[in-house]
């Protein structure tokens, strides 16, 4: 059985690729500790990104202009650990990637461009 395999997926026709690298600035920031574990989580494991942006869509169709992408992280874990019963499972979604996927979401769905409220990230501060 493949990660959320229960969760439907009723996703639109895609514009852009499932695997979107992030930009290689922001991939080889020296000071972004964050990015580099990212990009290789996305890469290794496409169905996150697959399962937020579906989420995501269920939760604009019903009205809301923006929503929080922590909830989302929340919902697929809940999903996996608790109805797919996998409590011991080693995967992880790290709360480190949880501003990164709210990026390249809005960056590569037009239709959710907007949707994620977002801080500026600590490597942009310094």
């Amino acid at each position: 059985m493949s990660l959320f395999e229960n969760l439907p997926v009723e996703l639109p026709p895609r514009r852009t690729p499932i695997h979107v690298d992030p930009p290689a600035e922001i991939t080889q920031a020296p000071r972004d500790h964050i990015q580099r574990p990212f990009a290789r989580f996305h890469r290794e494991n496409p169905q996150v990104y697959e399962k937020l942006v579906y989420l995501a869509h269920k939760v604009k169709a019903t009205g809301r202009k923006r929503y929080g992408i922590g909830s989302l992280f929340e919902r697929l874990r809940w999903h996996y650990h608790i109805e797919m019963n996998r409590p011991d499972s080693e995967f992880k979604l790290n709360n480190n990637y949880r501003s990164r996927y709210a990026r390249l979401i809005m960056q590569t769905e037009p239709d959710l461009g907007d949707f994620f409220d977002l801080r500026v990230l600590a490597i942009d501060r310094r």
